[in-house]
């Protein structure tokens, strides 16, 4: 099931949160052939829905509303594309996607063939020839994903773990609960995206990419011609600060600084991994204050982690699946 003049070779963006998946998405959906959803996130429902294994009808609608409630967010927040909303589909495009969604949807449809008609649909409707996603922990369901697509190309985004604690510890939002910092967790995440990005790459040379935020923003010319190449694609001349800001570890907002010990401790955890894929890390000494302050932080936030996992189903799976591949 696919949409006319849409290929089957769809693009996910995947890695470590905080880590420039969606300026990476603004990049890819610069190129014109590229329908690219930030932050989809609709694997995430279908688990929680236990929907997987399901083809019935009632199943593939449900699937089918997911997919439509994540493209009218994603193409309808902001007027034209932004850093964070970089698709643009008009009204009357995201109607028609309303109308796919809601129609009876036949027995025997998987949750990926209903994907695949939304969103190559979504992407004929915005002018392009393919499709794919930014979520950035769909790296643990990735050999479900090219099982799905066998002739997809995964880019595993990562960036320094000094970074990305710093993007953690000062972000704010309704998604974003300050409780939740924790180095630990955070440099066992980066670990995991890490290994599964290594697992990838021996056993799907040609499709998989990774790429590291320091080098595409000091090198931008020269990654972006390198994901050219991966993608088969060719990329217009592109200004990163064109787009804006979204990180939270600009200078006006950086108000939290990480310690040492925080560091420290991250790349602890991460261990090998981290000089193997080419970051520095190891700049950071932990010190006997730090690790006092460290260690309160850790106590804390396990407990808030360990509350949630106790008293949310969906997080619990969540947090099992997570440890089985760590």
């Amino acid at each position: 099931m696919s949409s006319i003049g849409v290929r089957l070779e769809p693009v996910f963006v995947v890695g470590q949160p905080r880590s420039g998946s969606t300026i990476t998405t603004r990049v890819l959906n610069e190129q014109g052939e590229l329908f690219v959803l930030n932050d989809f996130y609709a694997l995430q429902a279908i688990d929680a829905e236990n929907l997987w294994d399901k083809s019935d009808a009632a199943s593939a609608g449900r699937v089918a509303r997911i997919v439509f409630e994540r493209i009218e967010i994603r193409a309808t927040q902001e007027v034209g594309k932004t850093l964070n909303q970089s698709v643009d589909l008009s009204a009357m495009a995201v109607e028609k996607l309303r109308s796919l969604a809601c129609r009876d949807w036949p027995d025997g449809t998987s949750w990926n063939a209903v994907i695949e008609l939304m969103l190559g649909e979504a992407a004929e409707l915005a002018g392009c020839s393919r499709w794919g996603w930014n979520t950035p922990q769909d790296h643990l369901h990735l050999e479900r994903l090219l099982t799905a697509w066998p002739g997809a190309k995964v880019l595993f985004v990562l960036r320094e773990p000094e970074a990305v604690l710093r993007s953690y510890k000062n972000v704010s939002g309704p998604w974003h609960d300050a409780r939740r910092y924790n180095p630990a967790t955070i440099g066992l995440a980066w670990k995991v995206a890490a290994q599964n990005y290594l697992q990838a790459k021996a056993s799907r040379p040609g499709q998989v990419m990774l790429l590291r935020y320091e080098d595409l923003v000091a090198e931008t010319d020269a990654m972006i011609r390198e994901l050219g190449d991966f993608l088969e694609l060719e990329f217009p001349g592109i200004d990163l600060a064109s787009f804006g800001r979204n990180s939270s570890h600009s200078a006006s907002r950086a108000s939290k600084p990480v310690t040492g010990a925080e560091v420290w401790m991250a790349e602890k955890v991460i261990g090998d991994k981290l000089g193997s894929l080419g970051f520095r890390g190891g700049r950071q000494a932990a010190r006997p204050g730090g690790m006092i302050e460290l260690a309160r932080s850790l106590i804390g936030s396990g407990l808030f982690l360990a509350g949630q996992v106790l008293t949310d189903r969906d997080r619990r799976r969540r947090a099992l699946n997570f440890l089985r591949r760590s």
